[in-house]
């Protein structure tokens, strides 16, 4: 089974490095930072903690789920997961 962690993510530069820095330590076979359009180094960032990084220019929710999902490795067997976040403000840690 393949499960994969789709974030998306805009101006998260403080907290994107220790979201997947601690998602790394799960049962991920992959995760992948949608930056949507940031003005600071959220993709910089995630991409040195590990994720795989892609580019959404087109802001919104929705747009950046679709990327990360067409960014997934295909073919999605049938035994795999996808997980994404529910819309929130911020991702950081509380």
């Amino acid at each position: 089974m393949t499960v994969v962690a789709i974030i998306p993510a805009l101006n998260e530069e403080a907290a994107i490095g220790g979201v997947v820095h601690e998602l790394r330590s799960s049962v991920l076979d992959e995760i992948i930072v949608v930056d949507n359009g940031s003005t600071d180094r959220t993709a910089e960032v995630a991409l040195a903690a590990g994720a795989h990084v892609v580019h959404q220019p087109e802001r919104g929710y929705g747009a950046a789920c679709i990327a990360g999902v067409d960014a997934a490795p295909m073919p999605v067997p049938s035994s795999s997961w996808m997980a994404m976040p529910p819309k929130s403000p911020a991702i950081s840690p509380r």
